[in-house]
Formats: structure tokens, C-alpha cells, sequence
């Protein structure tokens, strides 16, 4: 996975690799808010995620919607059904917001 941030680099990149939103953090150095964006080669997945790559598109993006509602359970249930796809490249940041819930 690679991470971008910056809403016009992400749809920059949008039309030949899957792009989902992270998190968003600020920059102190820039007294700046950016979002950060995971990139995601989806030709490196297996043939059997294809069936299932919209419906964890869509999880994960109302996942970022309650995220940032801090919306704990609905996060915490949300993970445990992310972990493991898109080739697990996102399952550090879904370990991280468990972490961050569980603290």
C-alpha cells in the first residue's frame, strides 16, 4: 500500500488503482489539516476478492464516516469485518483505530 494525502492526488489516482480515505491529521508545519489516502494496486489481488471489493469499498467508506463521528462501536465491528481484504495492505490503519478505541 502506499499512502498519498491531499484530496487531488488521491483522485488523481483514482481511475487505475483502488483509493481509499485514512484518516485526516495535522501538520504542524504546514498549520494545515490533510487528509491521507491509501493507495491499492488492485491487480496484485487474487481473482476471488473481485465479487467483494465494492461492498468493502462501501464498508470501509461508511467505516471513515463513523470514524470521524467517533462512532466506537460501529468502528470496532467495522474493523473486524476489514481485516484481511484488499490484501490486507490496510490492516495496520485498522489496527491502529482499534488501538486508538481501546486505549
Amino acid at each position: 500500500m502506499h499512502i498519498v494525502y491531499g484530496k487531488t492526488q488521491a483522485d488523481a489516482l483514482r481511475d487505475r488503482y483502488t483509493v481509499l480515505e485514512l484518516d485526516t491529521v495535522h501538520v504542524k508545519e504546514k498549520n494545515e489539516d490533510l487528509t491521507l489516502y491509501a493507495v491499492i494496486d488492485t491487480g496484485k489481488l487474487g481473482l476471488d476478492s473481485f465479487p467483494q471489493l465494492e461492498n468493502w469499498k462501501n464498508l470501509h467508506e461508511d467505516f471513515i464516516v463513523e470514524l470521524n463521528k467517533n462512532n466506537r462501536e460501529y468502528c470496532l465491528q467495522a474493523v473486524e469485518h476489514l481485516t484481511g481484504q484488499f490484501g490486507g495492505e490496510v490492516d495496520t490503519f485498522y489496527q491502529h483505530v482499534k488501538d486508538r478505541f481501546n486505549a
